[in-house]
């Protein structure tokens, strides 16, 4: 009689664990490191290897907006993150890679940061063109397209450029680029932005037309190709119109209008086995 009370006990502790980790798996409320913990308290490591989540792959990762000026220190470590992936490929010469971003009162930063240990795994730049202040596109393609600037500086105050993409090496494989770009159109009406400009590079140029971005064949001699940042890699001039989406797919539109009204919302992403909880907050801070 004893041994059954106690094989109950075992089976109700058992299935409490493991309901405990189903939620876990489905609802990304419960921290599942802990649930885990419990379990192996609970049981034999033999027994509690037989339950294959898949977790460590799993990562909380925010994104968040912030206006550079506000945060220097920030806008130092994102540039010196972007040098360093950049430094990976053996490019040393990157006009977005170069300045004083947190100087400059019209860039706002992009970031993604891991929730659990707050660790800078990516980020971006947004900056606004002014009279006297060139982007880092016009830096980069002037010597080859000298209208560059000219074509820039007609849209004054309301044409900003996505810059300085990076993700960590660490943060790979979860389409975060993807996720980086969408908080950029998201962002732009709310700094009073209506035309996004970007150089994709052949590597990011598939995801950024997926987007909504167009080639902007009338820049230059080449349908809007250029050399950059040496002859190694073809980089192509891309635009958007962020005001009015037109040619954004439904799909994506429908993600940044909601997050225009309701700029803190959380989603659970699956991508090549990678899962990530991931957290909204398109607020300028």
């Amino acid at each position: 009689m004893e041994e059954n009370k106690k094989r109950r006990k075992r089976d109700i502790v058992k299935e409490t664990v493991s309901e405990t980790l189903h939620k876990a798996k489905e609802s990304l409320i419960y921290p599942y490191y802990k649930a885990l913990d419990k379990f192996n308290r609970t049981f034999s490591a033999e027994t509690s290897q037989q339950i294959t989540l898949n977790w460590d792959k799993f990562m909380h990762i925010r994104i968040r907006v912030f206006h550079s000026q506000n945060q220097a220190e920030v806008a130092r470590i994102c540039l010196s993150g972007q040098s360093g992936v950049l430094q990976e490929f053996g490019v040393n010469s990157v006009s977005s890679a170069s300045g004083t971003a947190w100087q400059n009162k019209n860039t706002y930063l992009i970031l993604l940061e891991d929730v659990k240990t707050g660790i800078i795994g990516g980020g971006m730049r947004l900056d606004v063109a002014t009279p006297d202040k060139e982007l880092p596109i016009e830096k980069a393609l002037k010597s080859q397209y000298s209208d560059i600037t000219k074509r820039i500086h007609k849209f004054d105050h309301i044409i900003a450029e996505t810059c300085g993409l990076w993700i960590n090496k660490q943060f790979s494989e979860r389409k975060l680029a993807k996720y980086l770009m969408i908080s950029a159109i998201t962002v732009a009406p709310k700094i009073r932005v209506d035309v996004l400009v970007g150089l994709a590079n052949a590597y990011s140029l598939p995801m950024t037309l997926g987007l909504g971005f167009t080639v902007a064949k009338t820049v230059g001699d080449n349908g809007g190709q250029f050399y950059y940042p040496d002859n190694r890699y073809l980089s192509t001039v891309v635009e958007l119109n962020a005001f009015e989406l037109d040619t954004v797919p439904e799909d994506v539109k429908k993600l940044i209008l909601s997050l225009r009204e309701n700029p803190k919302q959380s989603f659970r992403k699956e991508h090549n086995g990678y899962i990530t909880q991931l957290d909204y907050d398109i607020r300028v801070y």
